[in-house]
C-alpha cells in the first residue's frame, strides 16, 4: 500500500477524483462511515466495494478487496498483478497454450479424475495441475482488470482524454478567468492602438 493512502478504498476514491462527501452521496452511506472505510477502522462489505467499483470507476478495487479480506482461504491464486491489456492478452494465451499442449495438462488431469479418487501416486502430479490452473486463473483475472481497457465511444459531443492519465490525486479543475479573453484579434485594431 502507498504511503499517501491509509487504505485501498481511499486510494480508489482519489483516484475517481471524488471528495470524501461526494463519494457518501454517491454510496448512500455516511461521511463518518466514508472516514471508517478510509482509515481502516471498520472494512466495506461486498456489497459495498461493488457500488465503489461503480461509482469511482475502479474495478481494480474489487480485486484488491478480495485479496485483502479473503487472503486467510486462499481462495485467489498469488502472482495477479495489473498490466496493460496487451500484456495480460499474451499472458493468458501462453498458459493456455502451455496447460494443454506442452504440459498435457487436460489429458492428466483426465487420468486421475478417472476413477474420482487421488491416490499417493497421483498426488504431486495432481499439485502441479492445480498450480497450472491457478496459473490461468490468474492471467485471466489480469484480463479482466487489466489497465488500458478500451471504453465505448462517448456520445452526445462529450470528449473522453486519450494518452496519458493524469496522476491519481490531481484533480485540478481550471476555471477560466473571465477578464482575459483568450480569442485572436482577427483583422481589427490591435490592443493599446
Amino acid at each position: 500500500m502507498s504511503e499517501n493512502y491509509p487504505t485501498i478504498y481511499q486510494k480508489a476514491r482519489k483516484r475517481s477524483c471524488l471528495s470524501q462527501e461526494q463519494a457518501a452521496d454517491a454510496l448512500h452511506v455516511s461521511l463518518k462511515t466514508i472516514k471508517a472505510w478510509e482509515y481502516g477502522e471498520r472494512t466495506p462489505s461486498n456489497a459495498d466495494v461493488m457500488y465503489m467499483c461503480e461509482a469511482y470507476g475502479t474495478p481494480w478495487l474489487a480485486l484488491d478487496h478480495l485479496r485483502q479480506t479473503a487472503d486467510m482461504l486462499q481462495v485467489l491464486p498469488g502472482g495477479i498483478t495489473l498490466q496493460e491489456l496487451p500484456t495480460a492478452a499474451i499472458t493468458l494465451y501462453n498458459r493456455v497454450m502451455a496447460f494443454a499442449n506442452k504440459y498435457r495438462r487436460t489429458e492428466q488431469l483426465l487420468e486421475i479424475a478417472e476413477d474420482g479418487t487421488i491416490d499417493a501416486g497421483e498426488r504431486e502430479l495432481y499439485d502441479q495441475i492445480v498450480a497450472d490452473l491457478d496459473g490461468i486463473i490468474s492471467a485471466a483475472l489480469q484480463i479482466k482488470f487489466a489497465e488500458g481497457i478500451k471504453k465505448d465511444r462517448p456520445t452526445g459531443g462529450s470528449v473522453r482524454q486519450s494518452g496519458p492519465q493524469s496522476p491519481a490525486n490531481d484533480c485540478k479543475i481550471i476555471i477560466p478567468d473571465p477578464r482575459e479573453n483568450a480569442s485572436p484579434t482577427f483583422g481589427g485594431k490591435e490592443d493599446g492602438v
